[in-house]
């Protein structure tokens, strides 16, 4: 169900990645940059300094499931 929302609400989608956002540099000082690029939400990699990573995601639960990891290692 929560897929079919965030389809036609994309705030939802930006919501939970602000809030995955702030977790991430919490516990790891990245954070996610998130991008309207022609319609499509792209989520980007900022690093400790303000820096974007070059490659993006362009879906939300990958972009989480790829980090996930990383926020569970630095704690």
């Amino acid at each position: 169900m929560l897929k079919y929302l965030e389809r036609w609400l994309p705030a939802l989608t930006i919501r939970r990645a602000s809030l995955f956002s702030e977790r991430l540099e919490d516990s790891t000082g990245w954070s996610l940059d998130i991008v309207d690029h022609e319609g499509e939400l792209l989520f980007f990699l900022i690093d400790p300094y303000g820096d974007q990573e070059e490659d993006s995601w362009n879906n939300l639960d990958d972009c989480i499931s790829d980090l996930s990891y990383y926020m569970g290692v630095a704690v």
